[in-house]
């Protein structure tokens, strides 16, 4: 029956569409909502059927249109839409619209109009349209929702102009909504000569039973280029909060619908005007969903959708590594730097790069057309001392700083120290010392972080310390200025085919005595770009200028080696440590992203992999290699007594550490032997394994490779070879660090403490 009469009304258009199209209209939404209501059993004509016989019907009138509009030209095309504004009715605020910013100016005619005023409201925005105050601005216009028939055939019929770009149809819960307005602008684009098709719409989904119809929707006519997913209207009628799951699921599944059918989605309104935060996040989230734009409420709303809605940096720098990557439409990798993980990328992602670069040029046509009238930009420059240092020459980093007792108690904070030495005042003056010592692991921080803006700022990746050892006590209160030396270069050309060079240089610690207090080698990766050394003076090596520094003596050591075992005698015995003993340490840490940022803030390590992030993310920013270290010996102080004395021949970053990584300790003792000129003392070499995200007890009964421990190891490649190998998955990727370490401290059958 419904079929039946469907077709007879079809054959009745050609006398009167617009009453014809309002009977099947109502016929149709009537039928979909009685269908729902009565349920399986009943005789009136099921949604579905209903909606593929209107296709059927729009897809024979239409029929031309269809053909037509693959050559219709565009120049509202939705890609770069990006923000929506609603114009407010005077006749004033149209004469200021060509100001605003906006992608997209919106003329309503639906809620925010009375119906007494909806008339007049028609004659202002036609007369607008006349006079062209809207000219050179895309214009789209909100009608009445269907239900009310007369209104919506007004809208559509005076205002479809070759001014008005598409018209934004609220409440659409079926194909049904958007055939009728078709249906309208076609009488109208013949009526007003316009070319057919060319008047888009947009479909508003805002309502519970429109979810289950998206896709006819979406699909039901070519004049379709987006459609618009609302929030108010849906959390009022599911009665739910705009930031639910329901929501959620309903904007997703929008997007889905709307690629499906080939066109764009645009995102609902943030209700809460002043609160810009929260704006962006929301816009952050809808374009993460695959959202190309959204409704703005005020100046400022369209201002950072418009930024949001662009192309970043960093979007623009994958797509062009993407197509470069894949220029013979191979499956391919790219690496942004070092610090980044690898990616795959094949034909999926050259399409999205592609569109990507699509938008953004797009963007920019428009964007450079009002910059013409603008001030010219001011161009950047890079920070840092490109080509500025020479090797052999040392090099005085900017920072003069007196270290307070307040900077210790923030390390003591993060990192566990039990050495009665550096915690007690009254142990330290039994030693002659007038205030507390600074810990060993903080003076090897400072020692390379005050050289990060000079030195590394650029740098790719640390390749690891040596010969770390402290020659005099820093103690609280005590200046200290950091110098380094680049003793050599040597280019590297790494699997990703890309040249880099290698540093190697050597950083000291000065005191307010002039005295070199600590000191360290290092070796640093620099892409062939950011090496702030000469390429004229790369693979060449040269002595170091300072004989000083060159003397591998530490006053420190002779000072404590020399003193009374009373002096020395720990508060409680230490416990013995044999050979070939492996301890696995109760201690953990865990890298907090604000004490992690305070300290690198406070140390002076800059490096953007550290803290940027909004061009890296969070498995990209890292934890700064020192803070690894200190963690990964803080673990192991409870179990390792009273060190009186130590320095590291050799310690290595492994594999990155993120911020709220998990750090343990394994440690290997590799020898135990007496200290010359005092056999009271005791010299051990240590082996430290920094492990991230691994709870150590649970090795207790699992065998732990030997060759982990093993010199031979130094790359993190070698370690992957090791746990595949042994058949120790588990350990897969989780050494973090690697630290070769030698302590002095008081032999275990001592004990003189009463």
């Amino acid at each position: 029956m419904m079929n039946t009469y469907c077709r007879q009304l079809v054959h009745a258009t050609s006398r009167n569409p617009a009453g014809i199209t309002r009977r099947l209209f109502q016929c149709s939404r009537s039928t979909r909502q009685a269908s729902s209501l009565l349920g399986a059993g009943s005789t009136v004509a099921k949604p579905k059927e209903v909606e593929n016989e209107i296709s059927s019907i729009a897809n024979a009138r239409n029929s031309a249109a269809w053909e037509l509009l693959e050559h219709v030209p565009k120049p509202h095309r939705l890609l770069a839409a990006r923000s929506w504004f609603f114009l407010k009715k005077s006749r004033e605020a149209l004469e200021k619209a060509h100001k605003l910013e906006a992608d997209v100016l919106v003329l309503d005619m639906e809620d925010s109009v009375p119906i007494e005023q909806k008339d007049k409201t028609r004659d202002v925005y036609t007369k607008a349209l006349n006079d062209g105050l809207l000219d050179g601005t895309k214009i789209y216009v909100r009608t009445n929702p269907a239900e009310l028939w007369d209104e919506f055939h007004k809208d559509i019929n005076m205002l479809a102009s070759e001014n008005v770009g598409g018209f934004m149809l609220p409440k659409v819960e079926g194909p049904e909504d958007v055939l009728a307005a078709a249906n309208l602008l076609d009488v109208a684009e013949e009526r007003r000569g316009l070319q057919r098709g060319s008047i888009a719409l947009l479909p508003t989904v805002e309502t519970p039973a429109a979810y289950f119809s998206l896709y006819p929707i979406v699909s039901s006519s070519p004049r379709v280029r987006a459609i618009l997913a609302g929030n108010g209207d849906l959390s009022a009628s599911v009665v739910c909060d705009s930031n639910s799951h329901a929501c959620d699921v309903y904007f997703s599944s929008t997007v889905l619908a709307a690629r499906a059918g080939g066109v764009r989605a645009i995102g609902g309104v943030h209700s809460r005007i002043d609160d810009h935060a929260g704006f962006e996040n929301f816009c952050l989230q809808l374009k993460r969903c695959g959202f190309t734009g959204v409704i703005a409420l005020t100046p400022k709303q369209v201002i950072l959708a418009n930024a949001i809605f662009s192309r970043t940096y960093n979007e623009l720098q994958w797509a062009k590594n993407v197509l470069e990557a894949g220029e013979n439409g191979a499956i391919s990798c790219i690496q942004p730097s070092i610090q980044e993980s690898r990616e795959m990328t094949g034909p999926p992602h050259r399409i999205k790069a592609q569109a990507v670069l699509d938008q953004h040029s797009m963007l920019s046509a428009k964007s450079s057309q009002k910059k013409s009238s603008r001030s010219c930009d001011i161009k950047l420059i890079k920070r840092g001392m490109a080509n500025g240092i020479q090797t052999g020459e040392p090099v005085a980093t900017p920072f003069l700083v007196t270290v307070t007792e307040s900077w210790k108690s923030l390390w003591d904070c993060a990192f566990v120290s039990t050495n009665s030495f550096a915690n007690s005042l009254a142990r330290c003056k039994r030693l002659g010392y007038v205030s507390l010592p600074i810990p060993f692991s903080l003076v090897a921080t400072l020692c390379v972080g005050f050289a990060v803006s000079s030195f590394s700022y650029n740098a790719r990746v640390n390749l690891g310390f040596r010969n770390v050892f402290q020659r005099h006590t820093v103690l609280a209160g005590d200046t200290l200025q950091a110098f380094f030396q680049v003793d050599g270069v040597r280019e590297k050309k790494a699997k990703d085919g890309n040249l880099y060079c290698i540093t190697d240089s050597r950083h000291w610690l000065v005191n307010q005595k002039n005295e070199i207090v600590f000191q360290l080698e290092k070796s640093t990766m620099f892409s062939s770009a950011d090496c702030m050394v000469p390429k004229r003076l790369w693979n060449s090596n040269v002595s170091c200028n300072s004989e000083n520094l060159l003397l591998d003596s530490s006053k420190l050591k002779e000072h404590l080696v020399n003193q009374p075992i009373e002096a020395l005698n720990p508060p409680l015995p230490n416990a013995p440590l044999l050979p070939g003993q492996v301890i696995a340490h109760d201690s953990f840490k865990v890298h907090g992203e604000s004490e992690t940022r305070m300290l690198c803030n406070l140390f002076r390590i800059v490096n953007r992999h550290h803290h940027n992030k909004v061009r890296y993310s969070h498995t990209d920013i890292l934890v700064p290699g020192p803070f690894v270290f200190a963690a990964t010996v803080g673990n192991a102080a409870l179990d390792l007594g009273e060190v009186i004395h130590e320095d590291i021949p050799y310690c290595a970053n492994i594999n990155k550490v993120n911020i709220e990584d998990q750090i343990s300790t394994l440690t290997y003792v590799s020898d135990c032997s007496a200290v010359e000129g005092n056999e009271n003392l005791e010299l051990v070499s240590l082996k430290h394994l920094g492990f991230k995200n691994l709870d150590t007890e649970t090795l207790l009964n699992e065998s732990v490779p030997a060759q982990l421990f093993s010199g031979e190891a130094t790359k993190p490649s070698d370690y992957e070879k090791i746990c595949i190998s042994t058949g120790n998955l588990h350990l897969l990727h989780k050494v973090a660090c690697v630290i070769n370490r030698r302590i002095v401290r008081v032999k275990p059958a001592i004990n003189l403490y009463k």
